[in-house]
């Protein structure tokens, strides 16, 4: 009898010792705190004992979990490396059998079992798994709940469009009992029949939860039944995704899960909101102007925030088609569209401020004679099919016509430029260098590359801007398009001296002075943005550009230009910059010109002829070049 109880007390503290081994299996279901399963899939259950992990699972689609303690057969002590379906353990098998298999990539899955007449008797999982090993527990019934005839039957894996088969044997239906120790002495019994088990439940849609479960180490089946867990707000549903024009404010309804008070907000737009019943929200977003805005949940009294990406198709924003009118002058007639971008269907513009006196908006065109001076913005609203009104404005300036700032002209003409390399530098001696076919009274004399690449080089850049410019001028002071008198000839020979005639020379301004039309600026520090600039390098070449700006030292000494031009490193127009000798740059300082147009009204008279082979220079048959020395392809 010694000996007998011995022997039951060294199994008893084995099994103490090793309790949860005793366990065949637990299963549970989750609930959220309004009584569904909703976002309770694929949520994490880990089992401690004495703080160890024993193992864990997954729920199901329905918040269902199961885990089977360890004991199955070992199928191989090396991991599978692709799709498998192990044999049942055990099988035979009264009761309950483990079914398990490997999935070595994500996949849709399916495992059901059929009868011998291959007529399904139940599905035991059906989801979306990723790769990992798994375990699942039959008990022998079917999709009633009835228990099963004993008899041979298949479990059937579907993995990704692949099948497998595995035959099994069920004995019996019901659950054999597990063997227990009847006389083991009731002071010992006591001491080892109960025992904890902590459970741990956690995903990031849920507020961690641990559960302290005390069992009796003698069942073989654990069945927590249900178990409430807080599930974290969410955005069930939305409306579609809108298409919105950009700065537009937008309604939007969401229907939120939400267990507690919840509160709305967005660091990407302002937003305002309301519960208008349970869980639905009414939302009014301002001034959308991004495609994604996030919108942050967090509950009353608590640290947790979720996040909900509210999605949009974001349209450019309906605008006037530029920033600012025509400059216009006292008693000179003023006439001037007002056309709108981005426009889907028809669109409207009403002006909704003053004008300056004499002049009048209909139909899209600003005209008339402006009798008072104005240095300000016009405001309007645009509509087109969409029905939203959108504010924009156009800067309009009305002078006087005399000490006319030229250099104004020549920001806002190469300003209009693309600086995106579809304008490339090229140095080709079969054409002026210049955009575009240049003509004066009618006729040509300056031609584009015939290629169409619309290239242009540096002198010839310049001199299309400076054309450009002083005929929108003459166009803003009502003037016909004749440049200071000058002839279709003295264009042409304009254009000579401005492509330099000679190296080191003075291109622009020659050409400026001799014609009557501008002035060299000696003093660096009359010079200001918009003044033509002819430089030249310690290289030897030469660069004809439009002055941006000074480049300073920390101490404030002047050691290079900021300017606008066109040169292979900027892949064609740009802004680029260049520094002085001995400041890291090779611009020769001593060697830098720069000049301005005039107002019209202080053009001077000039003297053709004093011009040196004005009649070879000017003749149909000669090609007005870039000279060669030009040329700073390499810069």
């Amino acid at each position: 009898m010694r000996r007998l109880a011995a022997i039951i007390t060294m199994i008893s503290l084995l099994m103490i010792s090793n309790a949860f081994s005793q366990i065949h299996s637990i299963s549970g279901h989750l609930i959220n705190g309004l009584g569904t399963t909703e976002r309770l899939d694929r949520v994490r259950v880990a089992f401690y004992e004495k703080r160890e992990l024993i193992g864990s699972t997954y729920t199901d689609s329905t918040g269902y979990f199961l885990f089977i303690q360890t004991g199955v057969k070992k199928h191989s002590q090396q991991k599978p490396t692709q799709f498998q379906l192990f044999d049942n353990y055990p099988n035979p098998f009264n009761g309950y059998t483990t079914i398990s298999y490997h999935t070595h990539v994500t996949g849709n899955i399916q495992i059901a079992v059929y009868n011998i007449l291959g007529q399904k008797v139940r599905t035991v999982y059906e989801g979306y798994q990723l790769p990992g090993t798994y375990q699942l527990l039959w008990d022998g019934r079917d999709e009633f709940k009835n228990y099963c005839t004993m008899g041979t039957y298949f479990f059937v894996m579907k993995f990704n469009e692949v099948t497998h088969i595995k035959k099994m044997c069920l004995l019996a239906s019901e659950a054999v009992p597990v063997f227990t120790i009847n006389n083991t002495p009731d002071y010992l019994s006591k001491v080892i029949s109960r025992a904890e088990l902590t459970v741990q439940i956690s995903d990031r849609d849920i507020a961690d939860t641990t559960l302290t479960i005390e069992y009796d180490v003698n069942d073989s089946t654990l069945i927590l039944g249900e178990i409430v867990v807080h599930v974290h707000p969410f955005v069930r549903t939305s409306s579609k995704p809108k298409i919105v024009m950009s700065g537009e404010s937008v309604r939007d309804t969401l229907e939120i899960y939400h267990e507690k008070e919840v509160e709305l907000s967005s660091q990407h737009a302002a937003i305002e909101w309301e519960f208008i019943d349970n869980d639905i929200v009414s939302l009014f977003i301002k001034k959308v102007e991004t495609s994604s805005i996030y919108l942050r949940l967090n509950e009353t009294g608590s640290s947790h925030v979720s996040y909900y990406i509210l999605n949009y198709q974001v349209e450019p924003r309906l605008k006037i088609d530029r920033d600012r009118f025509r400059r216009g002058y006292l008693n000179i007639a003023y006439d001037d569209l007002a056309l709108i971008r981005n426009n889907r269907g028809m669109a409207t513009i009403q002006l909704i401020s003053d004008l300056p006196q004499q002049l009048s908006f209909v139909n899209f065109k600003l005209s008339g004679n402006p009798i008072e001076l104005f240095d300000d913005y016009v405001f309007f609203e645009l509509l087109d099919d969409r029905n939203i009104l959108v504010p924009d404005s156009v800067y309009l300036s009305i002078r006087e016509p005399v000490n006319i700032h030229f250099n104004e002209y020549t920001i806002d003409v190469l300003e209009e430029y693309p600086r995106d390399g579809t304008h490339p530098y090229a140095w080709v001696n079969t054409y002026s260098g210049v955009t575009r076919n240049l003509y004066y009274l009618g006729e040509l004399i300056a031609n584009a590359n015939p290629d169409g690449s619309k290239s242009c080089y540096c002198c010839g850049l310049t001199f299309e801007v400076f054309l450009r410019s002083i005929l929108r001028l003459l166009d803003d002071l009502d003037r016909a398009d004749i440049v200071n008198s000058m002839s279709v000839a003295d264009m042409k020979y304009l254009l000579h001296l401005w492509f330099v005639e000679r190296m080191w020379g003075d291109g622009p301004g020659v050409a400026l002075e001799r014609f009557g039309l501008g002035d060299r600026i000696m003093n660096w520090a009359d010079v200001t943005k918009g003044d033509y600039l002819q430089f030249w390098r310690t290289s030897g070449s030469g660069h004809s550009v439009i002055f941006i700006d000074w480049l300073t030292s920390t101490n404030d000494d002047t050691i290079g230009i900021r300017y606008w031009s066109t040169q292979g490193s900027t892949n064609g127009i740009n802004y680029s910059s260049e520094y002085f000798d001995g400041y890291g740059g090779s611009v020769d300082p001593d060697i830098v010109y720069f000049s301005r147009v005039r107002s019209p009204e202080k053009f001077e008279p000039f003297d053709r002829s004093k011009f040196v082979d004005y009649d070879e220079i000017t003749s149909e048959s000669y090609r007005i070049v870039p000279k060669y020395y030009l040329n700073n392809e390499l810069n």
